[in-house]
């Protein structure tokens, strides 16, 4: 078995203004986790009320900002050897099974804005993603002959 945790121990990210503004343009529509905003029935909200095309409740502060703090298993390799003398009936000398899984697990505290945010990515470089992060797990066979 063997794995790989990459990481950042402290940092400190605003995330993008697509990502805290709902509504910042007419053709932007709110994304799932942008639901919880501000209203009589729901106070305890992550985002103020948001009106279409409004920055007044958005603007610069430190309530925006999250830790950028962040511990990913990049990669995972388990397997298993059958050694020649378990695979002596076959004509094989050797035979190796195995899986290997990418960035199958993120431990952050990025909040309500975790999942919208790879925190890979430098927040200086103003990207977001419409694509979901990517996770990949593989399965092999080695043989040899």
């Amino acid at each position: 078995m063997s794995f790989f945790i990459q990481g950042i121990g402290k940092r400190f990210l605003k995330p993008s203004n697509e990502l805290i503004q709902p509504q910042l343009y007419s053709w932007y529509l709110p994304m799932d986790f942008q639901m919880d905003y501000w209203s009589e029935e729901n106070r305890d909200a992550a985002f103020p009320r948001p009106y279409l095309e409004g920055s007044h409740n958005f603007q610069n502060s430190d309530k925006w900002y999250r830790s950028g703090a962040y511990a990913r298993l990049k990669n995972i390799q388990l397997g298993y050897t059958l050694s020649k003398d378990q695979v002596a009936k076959l004509p094989f000398n050797r035979i190796r099974v195995y899986v290997s899984a990418e960035d199958i697990l993120t431990v952050s505290k990025l909040g309500v804005f975790k999942g919208a945010i790879d925190p890979e990515i430098r927040p200086e470089d103003n990207k977001i993603s419409p694509y979901p992060f990517a996770t990949t797990v593989s399965f092999g066979l080695n043989i040899d002959l």
